[in-house]
Formats: structure tokens, sequence, C-alpha cells
């Protein structure tokens, strides 16, 4: 994700929305605004306020708007909201008009796993970033999670995927991180069947391609469903039985 922001402080955008898994994305923004900001500790920096979205009400809101024309006792003023979604509708309302004149010490990052649940409104206004879970590749790379996922998705093997599922998908949180890596897996062999492919590929090239797409939508939808605390078991297992019925 950090190569997506710019490489210098001066030429960062005023208002973003980073869409990924909201852990890694903020160990990416706390290396980006050290490298480029100086900004050793979010956490701790004058500069910086982390808001956790779900336990800020419109009133909060408000106070930061007013604030916001108040010139920082440091160089800038950064807000970051973690799990944007979870923002109620009155609260981005009442953010709009400020999103849309920030000043220029200002900066917005709003950090959650699903866009589509903000306003249009205000998603209209930030710079999108897919960050998160494509963001930490050599974690990823590094994994065997999804080389084994896919070698018994592939080979059809019910009881080894049910012996996956048991062993790394129960917890909510380890199979949403599981999910990410399966996500950037599927990506990434997408990526490959287009390198070299030219207008006549034949039919079979074209079904590959269209498998691994429909394995990536499921692997999104299980994902979405899990964040909204939907059965852990219940979506896996669903997951699963839908990507067998791709390969059908």
């Amino acid at each position: 994700m950090r190569e997506l922001l710019p490489s210098l402080a001066e030429q960062l955008h005023h208002v973003y929305l980073i869409e990924g898994n909201v852990k890694y994305s903020m160990e990416y923004l706390k290396e980006y605004f050290y490298d480029k900001f100086g900004i050793s500790d979010l956490y701790q920096s004058i500069d910086v306020t982390i808001k956790e979205s779900s336990d800020i009400g419109v009133e909060e809101i408000k106070e930061i708007v007013r604030g916001i024309s108040v010139k920082p006792y440091g160089k800038w003023k950064i807000y970051i909201f973690l799990h944007a979604e979870n923002l109620t509708v009155s609260s981005q309302n009442a953010l709009l008009k400020t999103l849309e004149e920030v000043p220029e010490y200002a900066y917005f990052l709003f950090l959650t796993s699903n866009r589509l649940s903000l306003l249009e409104t205000v998603r209209s206004r930030c710079i999108l970033i897919y960050g998160g879970s494509y963001a930490q590749v050599e974690n990823i790379e590094k994994s065997e999670y999804t080389k084994e996922f896919f070698k018994f998705i592939m080979e059809k093997d019910i009881l080894s995927l049910e012996r996956f599922s048991h062993k790394y998908l129960k917890d909510r949180q380890v199979a949403i991180d599981v999910l990410d890596r399966i996500e950037y897996h599927v990506l990434e062999n997408l990526k490959k069947s287009y390198v070299g492919s030219d207008t006549s590929e034949n039919i079979d090239s074209q079904i590959y391609r269209y498998q691994w797409i429909l394995l990536f939508d499921e692997a999104v939808k299980a994902k979405r469903h899990l964040e909204a605390n939907v059965n852990v078991g219940s979506c896996i297992d669903t997951m699963i039985l839908k990507m067998l019925e791709v390969l059908n």
C-alpha cells in the first residue's frame, strides 16, 4: 500500500479511503508517516488523532469539524478513522463540508474493510487505495496456508478441506486473514493468466481465467460475511461448497 501513497509528504492528498485489512493498513501507515513525516508514534503524536469509528457520535464529529480551523500545535492535523464502515450516516454527513474544503495542514484517512458501506458522497471526496488485504506480500508469500487450501480445492479433497477449516478457519479474525491471502493468491494467478495472452487464445484459457474470477468472488463474499459477524463455520462451509461448484 505504501508505494501507492505519494513519495513526498507535500504531495499527499487531503482525504484518503483505504480499503482492506485495517490492522495491516495501520502498520503501513505507521511506516509511511515515520518515513515521510518523521512521526515515530502515531498514537502519541500531537499531530495525529486516531478514532475507532464505532465509538464516534455525531457530536464528536462536529467537535472535530469546529476544531479543524484552529492551527495545529505541531505541523499537521492528521485524523485516522479505524473501521470507518461503522460511522453513522449522521456522522458522515456532518463531515461532508469539511472533506470538501480541508485546510492545507489537515489530512483525513478512513480505514475500512468495506468502502461501499460509506456514503457515496463521502467516497467521492476521497482518493481510494486498496490496501491492507494485499499489502503484506512478503508474509503472504511465506504462508503455506494458501497453497494447501488450493491444492485441496483443485483436487476436490473434501476430507482435507474439512481438516483445514477445523485447523485454520475456526477463529473469525484468523479466517479473515487467511481469506486475505486467498484473495491475493487468486489475483496473482489471474495476472499470470494474462501474460502472453492474445485474442487467439483458446477456450480452455478463457474458462480457466473465468474460474479464477469466480473463486475470487467467493472469497470476497465470505470475507464480507465474516466481517458482518455471520457464523464462521457456516460462512466457510458455504464458500468451500461454492468454490467446488465453480470447478465442476
